[in-house]
């Protein structure tokens, strides 16, 4: 199953940026970035329940997967859940790399938050959340 639930998703996203990745836990920026992520998420959806899905912390509002972010080599992301997201918002994410499911943003440069609102909002609307 790909989505996991957690009698304490805290935990599970904790141990999420803390995972072993090629024999380390994700450098500090990594870390970092994404917590503060993860914060801004909180305080937009309060609501949300933390989850982790497809191995990655995510968060679904009302049953429906609204967003979730990952961590690589060389960059953070935010993902969706859907891969009609990021075409509605095309003048604020012109500073970024992306593909359908997934925004890349720099490991030391967290989403300002009123960008993530908007990305919020969007899913949400789509999912009827």
């Amino acid at each position: 199953m790909p989505e996991e639930r957690s009698r304490d998703c805290d935990t599970a996203a904790r141990a999420y940026l803390g995972k072993p990745r090629s024999n380390s836990v994700f450098p500090a920026p990594h870390r970092s970035t994404l917590q503060a992520l993860r914060q801004t998420i909180h305080e937009i959806v309060p609501q949300a329940e933390e989850v982790i899905s497809y191995g990655m912390p995510g968060f679904r509002l009302k049953g429906k997967m609204i967003c979730g972010f990952a961590a690589f080599k060389s960059h953070v992301a935010y993902m969706p859940h859907s891969g009609s997201v990021f075409t509605q918002l095309p003048a604020e994410l012109e500073p970024y790399a992306w593909t359908p499911g997934s925004l890349h943003f720099a490991i030391d440069k967290p989403l300002p938050k009123s960008l993530v609102k908007k990305l919020i909002a969007v899913r949400r609307k789509q999912a009827g959340v």
